[in-house]
């Protein structure tokens, strides 16, 4: 076929001829740009998990301000709800409080010092601006009665948690009824210092 003759055949058919050079321009252009498609799918799914965390991160962040003035008041009430190291006298006779609660008998309560390895420097939940002081005391009363006064610790007004308890059956003949002997070591929040 003749350059002539090929001419002709555009002229004669321009539409097809136009369309066949724009499809050929196409594939080739898909041809070098395969390599693109998954690395951009990855990229959109990574920026659609993006977008869903932005939003559920901004409806989760309504009332925030609220929450954060809530929380700086109860940050300014912690100092009224822990021991003061230098008031240790005030501090053992809290707990003799609870004989007039409940029906105990409290037969000692002595600082064990701040022996709470979870909490003190280089623990997992080490305190940066508090300290604890640790406690044992030793009570005897009945069942309920003990069951009643782990619930007076856990439901009083101060930073307090008992961290573990030994109870023990009396062996007083002269009891009647039946009591237990219990020790009872409570973990205290203090103020920062040294015990």
């Amino acid at each position: 076929m003749t350059p002539q003759a090929l001419l002709q055949q555009v002229k004669k058919y321009p539409i097809a001829v136009v369309s066949t050079v724009i499809l050929l321009l196409l594939l080739v252009l898909i041809y070098l740009r395969a390599d693109l498609a998954p690395s951009l799918h990855e990229v959109e799914s990574e920026l659609r998990s993006s977008l869903e965390v932005i939003q559920k991160n901004e409806r989760k962040s309504r009332g925030l301000e609220a929450d954060l003035l809530a929380l700086d008041e109860l940050v300014a009430q912690m100092p009224d709800h822990i021991f003061v190291l230098s008031e240790r006298a005030l501090n053992t006779n809290f707990f003799y409080g609870f004989e007039d609660q409940v029906n105990v008998l409290i037969t000692e309560v002595k600082p064990v010092g701040a022996d709470c390895p979870i909490l003190s420097k280089g623990g997992p939940n080490a305190l940066s601006l508090y300290s604890v002081l640790v406690y044992e005391v030793n009570i005897q009363a009945g069942f309920n009665d003990f069951l009643e006064f782990l619930y007076l610790i856990h439901s009083s007004d101060r930073f307090m948690r008992v961290s573990s308890f030994q109870l023990t059956e009396s062996r007083d003949p002269s009891i009647t009824s039946q009591v237990f002997g219990a020790r009872v070591r409570v973990v205290v929040l203090a103020e920062k210092g040294e015990v």
